[in-house]
């Protein structure tokens, strides 16, 4: 079996009955001129627990589901919101900053990682009120983000990777960059995805280069 998604529905496959599949989430309006105000951005399995699944959305939302609870998923096991803290910035702004764009589950079973925008955040599902630890990948500077919230740049889809033990964890951002996190020395290094010739002098991205980014990530499992 295996889930696929889109901005409303959540879906769930069986490979032996490929016509068809069952409907986890389903928030289609009745109405087309109902205005969306939440969609999903991403969704996951669980590897090492095939009941369980998560979807982040764009209010700030980690969805943790139990299949065995219940068919549809409307209404999670477990949810996981980090404290939005106060900012002086245009409402616009603060929504986009709001939006998950991704999950992911670390194979102890017990880990997530969350990226949105400006960070990263760790979670641990046996205290899941607050995050145990969150890295900054963006600061907040106003002028930035201002111009990034009219490009559109605050919602660019950033995946995120945790590796086996939750001991590491890698996302991308601007300028050809992406970070790798260290969690257990509390260190962290920035990688150029760029050849020899053409590397930048910075030690992190400059933002300069916002059509060049590095979207998506992956961590190998024995490493």
């Amino acid at each position: 079996m295996f889930i696929s998604s889109d901005e409303l529905m959540l879906n769930l496959w069986h490979l032996e009955r490929p016509d068809s599949s069952f409907a986890l989430i389903d928030e289609l309006p009745e109405d087309d001129m109902i205005e969306v105000n939440r969609i999903i951005t991403s969704a996951k399995a669980d590897p090492t627990q095939c009941h369980r699944i998560l979807y982040t959305t764009s209010v700030n939302e980690v969805n943790i589901c139990d299949l065995r609870a219940r068919c549809m998923q409307n209404r999670p096991a477990m949810l996981l919101q980090a404290p939005i803290k106060g900012m002086n910035a245009s409402m616009e702004i603060q929504r986009e900053l709001q939006c998950i764009t991704d999950a992911d589950f670390a194979r102890d079973g017990n880990q997530i990682v969350t990226r949105n925008f400006s960070n990263v955040r760790l979670w641990d599902l046996r205290k899941p009120s607050r995050p145990t630890k969150m890295m900054t990948v963006h600061n907040y500077n106003p002028g930035l983000f201002s111009d990034l919230c009219s490009n559109g740049c605050l919602v660019d889809d950033f995946r995120v990777a945790v590796n086996s033990d939750a001991s590491g964890v890698v996302t991308g951002s601007y300028d050809d960059y992406f970070v790798a996190y260290d969690l257990l020395h509390d260190r962290k290094k920035w990688l150029q995805a760029r050849h020899a010739h053409d590397f930048l002098s910075a030690e992190m991205p400059r933002m300069s280069e916002t059509g060049r980014k590095v979207l998506h990530v992956d961590w190998h499992d024995e490493r």
